[in-house]
């Protein structure tokens, strides 16, 4: 995830947990994209949903600041949403929002996966 700095957070939004919408915030709003402990399908419906709908690329680009700039590329996407992100104007989203919000979580999360396990293989 990106921060953000604007005429309300100069110093940045810390992540996204400076951006307020009406339930939490940005940042663990995206978090819980996946899912959370607490839904009992935290490992095991995006385990077996995420793989299916994101095979592996036959090459995995493996350099960390090209995947830096990936998420820096996503930031449109993130902060596309309606009011300023404060206590006095939360962040409102779209339900495309949510669905994009979802689908991105599980490409991201399944690219992270398939990078890790390439790095690990390259070294045991």
């Amino acid at each position: 995830m990106t921060a953000r700095f604007d005429r309300l957070r100069p110093s940045g939004d810390r992540g996204g947990s400076g951006v307020e919408l009406k339930s939490g915030n940005l940042h663990s709003y995206w978090d819980s994209r996946l899912g959370s402990s607490e839904t009992g399908q935290f490992v095991n419906q995006p385990a077996l949903t995420i793989q299916s709908q994101h095979p592996k690329a036959g090459s995995l680009d493996m350099d960390p600041e090209h995947w830096a700039r990936e998420d820096f590329e996503l930031r449109s996407q993130v902060y596309s949403f309606t009011g300023d992100g404060t206590e006095a104007s939360p962040a409102l989203y779209s339900d495309a929002y949510a669905v994009d919000a979802r689908e991105t979580s599980y490409a991201r999360a399944t690219l992270a996966g398939y990078r890790l396990a390439e790095f690990l293989n390259s070294r045991f």
